[in-house]
């Protein structure tokens, strides 16, 4: 629709009549919304369907002699600005930008996928390439004999030699429980060792 306005209507008189026709044609330029639901609290999913919908195009006469008809000079009811035919034809809201707009989401969760997976196979292999830990030494050094600590020092049997510093309280008690004795020596004139 080209307004004119003439000698006789003012600005505002001019924005009141188009939007008295936006009101009254609201049912036939109005697309009907499918939803799916939602990704986030915060938005719906979903798009516009046209498919019933006729657009409708305002402008003034005056735009278009200041301007030409190829110029942002028409506004589509159901649009919130000033278009080139062209854009005021489309529909940017419609199953495409939902198409667009699944597929922006796809790929930003695949990329999100992608990166928590690197984080745990880098942490992953950060722990089995880890720089080798030196051996920390012991506390006893090892009997020379069982390998295991020398510790005890035979405070606990009274009965086992004093340390040599090379092995432990067990395996000195072993050693002297194998010791033939001076009364044994004497009996079977063996020779200790």
């Amino acid at each position: 629709m080209v307004f004119d306005p003439g000698t006789r209507l003012g600005e505002q008189a001019l924005k009141n009549r188009m939007n008295r026709v936006l009101d009254l044609t609201r049912d036939h330029w109005t697309g009907t919304y499918k939803g799916f639901g939602s990704y986030s609290s915060e938005q719906s999913d979903g798009y516009y369907e046209y498919g019933d919908a006729i657009p409708i195009l305002f402008t003034a006469l005056d735009r278009i002699q200041q301007s030409g008809p190829l110029a942002a000079v028409w506004w589509r009811c159901g649009h919130r600005r000033w278009e080139t035919v062209t854009g005021a034809l489309d529909n940017p809201r419609d199953h495409r930008a939902w198409r667009r707009g699944d597929e922006e989401r796809r790929i930003a969760l695949e990329a999100q996928i992608a990166k928590e997976r690197a984080e745990r196979t880098a942490a992953a292999d950060w722990s089995q390439h880890a720089p080798a830990q030196e051996p920390v030494p012991p506390l006893f050094p090892a009997c020379d004999t069982c390998g295991e600590p020398l510790h005890g020092m035979g405070r606990n049997d009274p009965s086992v030699p004093p340390p040599d510093g090379r092995t432990c309280e067990a395996c000195r008690a072993i050693r002297a429980a194998g010791q033939p004795t001076g009364l044994f020596k004497a009996l079977f004139g063996r020779p200790g060792k």
